[in-house]
């Protein structure tokens, strides 16, 4: 995983894929990147019982 931003920016993260594939039929191969980004953008909430 890879920080999605700079310093101050914690909790949030990118995960870089790198697919490669293969027709087997004409041999041709193919290469993909996915990037996923995980994003903390809502502060946490409690609920407290009396």
């Amino acid at each position: 995983m890879i920080n999605a931003c700079g310093i101050g920016c914690g909790g949030n993260m990118k995960v870089i894929r790198t697919w490669t594939i293969l027709d087997w039929c004409t041999g041709d191969v193919f290469t993909y990147i996915q990037v996923i980004k995980a994003t903390d953008e809502k502060a946490p909430t409690f609920n407290v019982k009396t």
